[in-house]
């Protein structure tokens, strides 16, 4: 026992002074029956008050675990061996929502006893892997340059979006071509559903998609915002379609008459206004 033991000062648990033996924890001082584990159970909601002096014991976000409560609840899983990480250094990756122990962070593709990963060196996931890491070397040994299809720089070491027609991005290229918003996955998709659209050449989000494009009830094909359309019955009809169908002309700044005798989306008969006395169009 030394002096500092038998030091009279107060405890940080219960504010009375210690006479004789106390624990000490960085600057804070405890009796021995003060110095006790904080764990709580979930079901009783009682503290566990296991003394920890002269115990291991564990400290979270400044609480103390005895090792019991620090496994049962503290402690997080590895997502490379999935066991808890209990008694050793903790690999956090915070950007990726991920930890491991030291010894599960490595490169998959180097000699375990050479191995060129780290948090202080530069690593990524392999692609479509949630576990699997390599170093900068190895990555570009399996993944040779590859050219980012929006801006046409190399990708280097790092994350990577492969879209469903194999073309990769860097994660800060692939967005929306209208509105520049990052796109929420890489799943293709039709212009209803899904995550992303392409046409000509361009990747939409579904919402810009909908809103600048929109299809003909004739036809079927895509009214640009450049193109001319006409709104009728609640139905969209591109120039080429909104055509008398009798003499085929175009009836998108003309008088015409609906000849329709059914209401089915897309089946449109109109015709010319203007007869002659036989009963043409003119």
């Amino acid at each position: 026992m030394s002096l500092e033991d038998l030091y009279i000062t107060v405890c940080d648990r219960c504010h009375k002074d210690i006479y004789g033996v106390a624990v000490h924890e960085g600057a804070s001082s405890y009796h021995e029956d003060c110095f006790l584990c904080e764990g709580v159970d979930e079901y009783s909601g009682l503290e566990c008050c296991a003394k920890l002096r002269d115990q291991p014991y564990f400290s979270v976000k400044g609480k103390r675990f005895c090792r019991k409560c620090y496994e049962k609840n503290e402690a997080v899983l590895c997502n490379k061996c999935h066991s808890k990480i209990i008694g050793c250094k903790t690999i956090e990756l915070p950007h990726l929502g991920k930890y491991l122990h030291e010894e599960c962070f490595y490169c998959v593709d180097c000699p375990k006893s050479d191995n060129q990963i780290g948090v202080d060196k530069q690593y990524t996931l392999v692609p479509n892997s949630e576990q699997d890491f390599l170093c900068q070397t190895c990555y570009f040994e399996r993944f040779p340059q590859r050219l980012c299809n929006y801006c046409e720089e190399v990708i280097e070491a790092g994350a990577t979006v492969q879209d469903a027609d194999q073309h990769y991005y860097h994660i800060s290229c692939f967005t929306c071509d209208r509105c520049e918003k990052p796109l929420d996955s890489v799943e293709k998709s039709s212009q209803d559903q899904g995550h992303y659209v392409e046409f000509g050449g361009n990747i939409y989000c579904p919402s810009c998609y909908n809103s600048r494009f929109v299809t003909c009830a004739v036809c079927g094909n895509i009214i640009s915002t450049d193109e001319a359309q006409i709104t009728y019955q609640d139905e969209i009809f591109c120039e080429t379609c909104f055509t008398c169908h009798k003499c085929g002309a175009n009836l998108m700044s003309k008088e015409f008459f609906d000849g329709s005798e059914t209401t089915e989306p897309g089946n449109l008969e109109i015709e010319c206004a203007e007869k002659d006395k036989d009963g043409n169009c003119v």
